[in-house]
């Protein structure tokens, strides 16, 4: 009688994974994955959350992943989410323009 084998490569179901595990796959920002979801360009499905849909964990087949972003021509085609970098201020909070300097 032929045993089973417990192996991962022959299991037919798919294997999900979260935000962070894919923007690492992919050398991104968890941002950029979240954008990629705003968007519609990659797959997810949404674990748990309220019977409105609401809440919940996303989670991403890499496979269906791989498929939507080859679609697009592969990651580097895709728009990626820049870093906003923080503009520095001179002196005077805006609300203290109108104040007199006392020196």
């Amino acid at each position: 009688m032929p045993t089973a084998k417990n192996d991962d490569s022959l299991s037919t179901e798919p294997h999900f994974i979260s935000k962070r595990e894919l923007a690492r796959r992919y050398s991104v920002s968890v941002r950029t994955v979240q954008s990629w979801v705003a968007r519609r360009i990659i797959p997810y499905i949404r674990m748990g959350g309220g019977p409105d849909g609401a809440g919940g964990m996303l989670r991403f087949n890499p496979r269906a992943c791989d498929a939507a972003i080859s679609r697009f021509g592969g990651v580097q085609e895709l728009p990626v989410t820049q870093t906003r970098k923080r503009r520095k201020t001179r002196g005077l909070c805006p609300s203290d323009e109108n104040k007199t300097d006392p020196s």
